[in-house]
C-alpha cells in the first residue's frame, strides 16, 4: 500500500482532497448559486439522485475533484450522515479501512463506517481530535 503522494491509481493521488459534500436546505437554489459564482457544471438528475435531494458536480478543469450538494435532511439521517450547514472535505486514500484504523490510533474516531456507493466509490467519515468531521474516499474505477 502506498502512503505517499504516489497512489496506486495514476488518476488520484494519495492524501489529496478529491470530493466536497455541501449540506444545503434547497438543492436547486444552491445549484443555481454555485453555477453562477464558480461555473460549476452539474450532472443531470436521475432516479438515484433526484434534483430536489442531490446535485453532483465534477470540476471540468480538474476531473479528480468534484462533489455533491446534498439536502440537509438527507445529511442528517441519509446515506452519508453529518451535521447540517457543513462542508465535508474528502481526502483520497489507497485503503479506507486502513486509514480509519490509523485515525482511531491517532485519537480520532469513526463518524460513519465505510460504505460503498454505486460500486464506484468507498467512503467513510471521521472526527479529528477537535471534533471536526472529515472524510476519506477511494475511487474504485
Amino acid at each position: 500500500m502506498s502512503t505517499n503522494a504516489e497512489s496506486s491509481s495514476s488518476k488520484h493521488a494519495f492524501g489529496v482532497p478529491c470530493w466536497l459534500e455541501v449540506s444545503v436546505t434547497n438543492v436547486p437554489a444552491a445549484k443555481t448559486f454555485y453555477e453562477s459564482i464558480f461555473n460549476w457544471k452539474f450532472r443531470p438528475a436521475n432516479e438515484a439522485f433526484p434534483a430536489e435531494d442531490r446535485a453532483i458536480f465534477i470540476n471540468s478543469s480538474n476531473p479528480t475533484m468534484g462533489g455533491t450538494l446534498v439536502k440537509a435532511s438527507e445529511v442528517e439521517g441519509g446515506q452519508t450522515p453529518g451535521p447540517k450547514n457543513s462542508v465535508v472535505v474528502f481526502v483520497h486514500v489507497d485503503d479506507v479501512d486502513d486509514t480509519l484504523t490509523k485515525i482511531k490510533a491517532a485519537g480520532g474516531s469513526v463518524e460513519m463506517a465505510k460504505i460503498t456507493v454505486g460500486g464506484h466509490t468507498e467512503l467513510a467519515k471521521y472526527k479529528d481530535l477537535d471534533g471536526n468531521i472529515g472524510g476519506v474516499l477511494k475511487w474504485l474505477m
